[in-house]
């Protein structure tokens, strides 16, 4: 994957760099390699053991990571990860989807960058019922920093739209975290979901964590003046 997308303006984006913990699947998103190196990394964290009950983890690990990874691409992600492990006897999973998409425009046409100004435009363009407030609703954007920039937190629980074992539909929270990317008219996108409800104190202070590791890369020719 090169982590550079090209804008439709032609723009090359800075790279950037973000850790996820040992215990996350970061995922290739090229069709064109993700088959391999989805097995490869299976390979990694399960080694070669062919006994019928690893054999099973294998076949359903590489289904999820595939899925996820298809799922991920076809939404515009050009980076994405996955956590998927059992803690004390608790299922625990989580997932990180970075996309860069176009700031919203204010009433003068003019991209919103401002990180303040940006949070409330993007609490503004949300479709009605995009949160559910049973649910929770959208928290109030608020500030936080990272190596990349000020970046504009908001956090929702939403229905995810999946039933669960009890034919319920499962709840899922969600953080996310945008940065507007220097010299340019776009914001990147770290979205982080879980649908852990129970331990969603300890997800949020892990996805501030890992959001507060994003760092850009600029070649030396291409940094902006600051």
């Amino acid at each position: 994957m090169d982590p550079r997308p090209v804008s439709p303006g032609g723009l090359r984006l800075p790279e950037f760099t973000i850790s996820v913990p040992a215990n996350w699947y970061p995922l290739d998103l090229d069709p064109r390699t993700r088959t391999a190196t989805i097995a490869e990394l299976v390979e990694q964290r399960l080694g070669g053991d062919d006994s019928p009950m690893v054999q099973h983890v294998r076949d359903a690990l590489t289904g999820m990571l595939r899925s996820y990874a298809r799922q991920a691409a076809g939404h515009g992600a050009i980076y994405a990860a996955l956590m998927d492990q059992v803690v004390d006897g608790m299922a625990i999973s989580a997932s990180l989807v970075v996309a860069v998409g176009d700031a919203p425009r204010n009433a003068a046409g003019e991209p919103v960058l401002d990180p303040v100004s940006l949070g409330q435009a993007l609490i503004d363009g949300e479709p009605t019922g995009a949160a559910d407030p049973d649910l929770g609703g959208r928290s109030n954007p608020d500030m936080v920093a990272t190596p990349a920039g000020a970046a504009v937190r908001l956090r929702r629980t939403i229905d995810s739209g999946f039933a669960g074992s009890d034919g319920q539909t499962v709840a899922t929270a969600e953080s996310q975290y945008f940065v507007p990317v220097p010299g340019t008219d776009k914001v990147l996108a770290m979205t982080f979901s879980t649908p852990n409800l129970p331990v969603r104190d300890t997800m949020d202070e892990l996805f501030d964590t890992i959001a507060g590791t994003l760092r850009w890369m600029w070649d030396s020719a291409r940094a902006p003046v600051r």
